[in-house]
């Protein structure tokens, strides 16, 4: 079985111009016509253990991936593989339920375009992540 890294790309248009989505799969199998996210983590056995995994980011984004990868390309894909690995742990893979993220990728994009062109920062979503982001105080309220 011969699996191999796939970039993808995908367009935007609105009026009178057009907005690129770029991203990279982690892998495609073209004989099982299988989108497969690798995701390395650290202690995989406990998060497994507390049902941390798979995470809902990691799910928006293969979903995401899957939707471009159908509606987009054209290409057929039979399932949705998220694979998580640490260095302790055997693998542990999620087949993961498609679901058409098409129009809400249209949207976000337009979304972000649109604050990048008027200098203003997008919409907060709020997460888990948040208590990395040096702009958390400045644009969240600190929450």
């Amino acid at each position: 079985m011969e699996r191999t890294p796939s970039p993808y790309e995908g367009e935007v248009r609105m009026k009178d111009e057009t907005i690129s989505i770029v991203g990279r799969i982690d892998n495609f199998d073209p004989e099982e016509k299988d989108i497969i996210e690798i995701k390395s983590t650290r202690e995989l056995k406990w998060q497994l253990e507390k049902k941390m995994v798979p995470r809902t980011r990691d799910i928006l984004k293969i979903r995401s991936y899957g939707s471009i990868w159908t509606r987009v390309y054209g290409f057929p894909v039979n399932r949705l593989l998220l694979a998580y690995m640490d260095d302790k742990t055997p693998p542990r893979t999620f087949v993961i339920k498609p679901c058409d993220l098409t129009e809400w990728l249209r949207t976000r994009a337009i979304s972000l375009h649109r604050s990048i062109l008027t200098d203003t920062p997008p919409e907060a979503e709020p997460n888990s992540l948040c208590r990395f982001c040096p702009f958390k105080e400045r644009y969240c309220d600190g929450d």
